[in-house]
């Protein structure tokens, strides 16, 4: 058994890498705790406890789900959060995609189904996290920082392909394992 999902994986250039320096940095006083920006990745879905059985009949149909979608942009842009300004739990930069994006998460959405994964039941809001909230004191700080980066570029590339993943969760931080990789058609 393996703790798995699937998702895109983002190379922090750096805007990026500025940007969350910025956020840790005046945010430093407070408990957050901050993706390494090797890690960044938009998660399209989360399995958790996966069967070794079940691992090779995903690889089979997500190798079959990018021979039907090409490699697409996206946007990564603006800086948010999750829960409310009341009671913030998520750090976000906002991530803005063609409809590749969109079909790309059905379809998966569609193929995990017939493993049991229950569909997600939230409308898809692509972002990427990039702070967990654990406790904030100075609760001015945050929402001046996210109206400071409203509207800001940050990057914009083309995806590749998608990476099916274990996560294997240790004290310093998760650590993430490929198990597959799929190609997406060229433009």
């Amino acid at each position: 058994m393996k703790r798995t999902f699937i998702a895109l994986d983002i190379p922090a250039n750096q805007m990026i890498k500025k940007c969350l320096n910025v956020l840790s940095t005046k945010l430093a006083g407070e408990k957050i705790n901050w993706m390494v920006s090797d890690n960044l990745h938009l998660t399209l879905k989360f399995l958790g406890d996966t069967e070794e059985k079940t691992i090779t009949g995903i690889d089979t149909k997500l190798g079959e789900i990018t021979k039907k979608i090409k490699a697409f942009q996206v946007i990564i842009k603006n800086v948010g959060i999750f829960k409310s300004i009341r009671d913030p739990r998520i750090i976000w930069l906002g991530i803005e995609a063609d409809s590749e994006l969109e079909e790309l998460k059905k379809s998966i959405e569609n193929q995990v189904a017939l493993f049991g994964f229950q569909p997600e039941e939230r409308k898809f809001s692509p972002h990427l996290t990039v702070g967990r909230i654990k406790l904030i004191k100075n609760k001015s700080t945050l929402p001046q920082l996210i109206e400071s980066f409203q509207g800001q570029f940050l990057q914009q590339f083309t995806v590749p392909e998608i990476i099916f993943y274990e996560s294997i969760l240790k004290k310093e931080g998760p650590v993430y394992i490929p198990l597959g990789r799929y190609k997406l058609m060229n433009l």
